[in-house]
């Protein structure tokens, strides 16, 4: 009975949050099939037929990416440039890294993979892509050495989608004042949609902790699984999309990728009255008909009697509930 309720909190917390309540009770399994018979399973039209191999694992995630939904910059609205950096720990001698990526460009040039401590130059003799598998594989000149960790730098531009309500993409509402439609980005990576957002080893199994910095205009703010830790920070972003940086320094528990959610929004937001980290984003216009705020007070009653039946404390800095407009699953 416990763990049914657990299931329905997290499929609560997952769905209209930031963050999931009680990682401390999250299984850690091995990434191979709780059934090993079932070769193949299918997806959105698609069927991937098998899974990445375990020869190379992630531990850690350094994302910065920069979702662009203002219609004025034509040049390059609804792209998402990017750059990852994942911390690998090598299990078995390899020549090569395979991980997902799908609808992302990779920039192959700047490909780069070093000793994590050394900063040993692996050098990177090419990139094969398998559209069918959605993954793309890092060919290596020379070997990867077993249970050393390894720094693998990608420069990708992904999509804010126009055509779909999954991986990143781009929602909106109607200001009822103006009349204006107003945009914003939003993540929807459950089960397997990451690698839409940023190439990843997008596998449930394959946990990892992350550091996300998120570039956004000064229109906008955003929100991500962790405090914001600087915001409004210039350096490195072209001065003619009045961009700017806000940093979630601070990483987040061992998970899984498709537990990774940002927005970029203009929304405003109401505080429990009870817990101050515990927030309801959305359209200025909708919360001032206070439903948010009772949204707010009723999540922090939930999260205190949680935490009272299971004896265990919410485990993240905060939750942020988000009022996105179009969602696959509401």
């Amino acid at each position: 009975m416990k763990l049914q309720i657990l299931i329905g909190l997290l499929s609560v917390c997952i769905t209209f949050s930031t963050v999931v309540a009680y990682p401390q009770l999250q299984i850690q399994s091995d990434p191979v099939p709780f059934f090993p018979h079932l070769k193949k399973f299918s997806h959105k039209n698609f069927e991937i037929t098998n899974r990445l191999t375990t020869s190379v694992t992630p531990s850690h995630y350094k994302i910065r990416i920069t979702p662009i939904i203002e219609p004025e910059n034509e040049e390059v609205h609804l792209s998402a440039p990017g750059r990852v950096i994942i911390t690998v720990k090598c299990n078995s001698v390899t020549k090569s890294i395979t991980l997902h990526s799908y609808d992302i460009e990779v920039d192959e040039d700047a490909l780069s993979v070093k000793h994590a401590i050394a900063g040993t130059i692996i050098p990177v003799k090419g990139l094969d892509k398998n559209p069918d598998q959605q993954t793309i594989t890092i060919q290596l000149d020379m070997d990867l050495t077993s249970d050393e960790e390894y720094l693998v730098e990608i420069h990708f531009v992904a999509r804010v989608a126009d055509d779909r309500l999954n991986g990143l993409y781009l929602s909106k509402y109607i200001d009822p004042t103006t009349s204006n439609i107003n945009y914003h980005a939003a993540t929807q990576f459950e089960a397997i949609d990451a690698r839409k957002a940023f190439p990843c080893f997008d596998e449930p199994a394959l946990k990892a902790t992350f550091q996300i910095t998120i570039g956004r205009s000064l229109a906008f703010h955003s929100l991500s699984n962790m405090n914001i830790d600087e915001d409004g920070v210039e350096d490195g972003l072209p001065p003619r999309f009045g961009y700017v940086w806000d940093i979630y320094h601070t990483t987040t528990h061992r998970m899984s990728t498709y537990l990774v959610a940002l927005v970029v929004s203009d929304f405003t937001f109401v505080t429990s009255d009870s817990k101050t980290n515990v927030k309801v984003w959305g359209p200025e216009q909708l919360l001032e008909q206070d439903s948010g705020k009772f949204a707010a007070d009723t999540s922090a009653k939930m999260l205190t009697f949680f935490d009272s039946y299971f004896g265990l404390s919410y485990d993240f800095p905060k939750m942020d509930q988000v009022a996105v407009s179009d969602f696959h699953y509401g």
